[in-house]
């Protein structure tokens, strides 16, 4: 009869069974797993904070951004602001100095700058539009009408005392 089972050889009787080295954590002194056993804790602590945290930085930064965006906007509008009163400024200064020196709107084109220039440039233009009309629109006499179809009177001295004279008697003005 033969044996079917198997011996096991002498070499493997006499290893003995070893036990498993500890690893990992439980290799180290106890100290030093107290020391990580405290770190842990503490990271886990920290985790949790910033779990709780997130959301509100995230809400803060949301803040800046709007604050940052509005403050952009508010920056927009405040310099709109200033050049549109600056526009305004000036066309009410080229406005007044037009009437100051009775000039026409034509010419408010050639009125740029702050007033003093505008002041030089329409005492300029003022002197030229004088001197203009002075020289060349010398306009033809025009004849005086008179209504109900009469002729028009060709004396061109009137005497003041003959006209009241005419009115006293009359009781009427021409």
């Amino acid at each position: 009869m033969t044996d079917t089972t198997e011996q096991p050889t002498p070499a493997e009787k006499a290893a003995p069974e070893a036990t498993p080295e500890p690893t990992g954590v439980d290799a180290l002194p106890e100290w030093a797993q107290r020391e990580l056993r405290q770190a842990r804790q503490e990271a886990a602590n920290y985790r949790t904070k910033l779990r709780q945290v997130e959301p509100l930085a995230q809400r803060a930064k949301e803040l800046e951004d709007t604050g940052t965006s509005e403050v952009a906007r508010l920056a927009e509008q405040l310099e709109a602001s200033r050049s549109e009163l600056l526009e305004l400024k000036t066309e009410l200064t080229r406005e007044r100095v037009l009437r100051e020196y009775r000039l026409s709107e034509d010419l408010a084109g050639f009125l740029a700058g702050d007033e003093d220039t505008m002041r030089s440039a329409a005492e300029r233009l003022s002197k030229l539009v004088t001197t203009q009309n002075s020289t060349t629109l010398r306009s033809a006499p025009v004849a005086r009408l008179q209504s109900g179809g009469s002729a028009p009177n060709t004396d061109d001295d009137i005497d003041p005392d003959a006209l009241a004279a005419k009115v006293f008697t009359r009781g009427t003005v021409l």
